[in-house]
């Protein structure tokens, strides 16, 4: 392999990469735990008797959305009370839709009670969840990234001999 000075456009687009890989990795690690901590109806655990008018239990852990460029403001039908609905599709409007490294995302849940549940209407999870569960996502996706080799870090490496940096492409 040729000895060459490293080459700035395959760095930039290598960074990208990681860049985007990382975009993508917080936005599924967020959105992963918001779905999974949203309580699903039980009103026997709920602070104050008597659910809302339309409410169905697995109605709020459904209703997670993902979007870029603006906030979805609608509300989806049906319940998923496990979650796997919603987890699936937002990883694959993740896959579809993030496809820069600094592109805004958003994720949103706007069934009526949202905020209510956001702010402890339910036992299964104390106020200040929501908060709790987008920064142990963000830690969790930062440790997550730091046990991944990054793409900038496979094609510059430096050459002990020539005291050069060399790149896997040959020119």
């Amino acid at each position: 392999m040729a000895r060459i000075p490293f080459d700035p456009d395959e760095i930039a687009a290598a960074l990208q990469e990681d860049l985007l890989f990382l975009n993508r990795r917080l936005a599924i690690t967020v959105s992963d735990r918001l779905i999974l901590g949203t309580p699903v109806g039980n009103p026997a655990l709920w602070q104050r008797a008597g659910a809302p008018p339309g409410y169905t239990g697995g109605h709020a852990r459904r209703n997670w959305q993902f979007s870029v460029g603006g906030p979805n403001l609608g509300e989806l039908q049906g319940i998923d009370a496990s979650g796997a609905r919603a987890k699936s599709e937002i990883l694959s409007e993740i896959t579809s839709r993030l496809r820069k490294a600094f592109q805004t995302f958003f994720i949103q849940n706007n069934v009526p009670y949202a905020e209510r549940l956001a702010n402890g209407w339910s036992t299964q999870a104390p106020s200040g969840w929501v908060d709790g569960a987008i920064l142990g996502g963000v830690r969790a996706a930062d440790s997550e990234a730091g046990n991944k080799p990054l793409e900038a870090s496979k094609r510059v490496k430096p050459d002990p001999k020539a005291g050069t940096v060399t790149t896997g492409r040959r020119r």
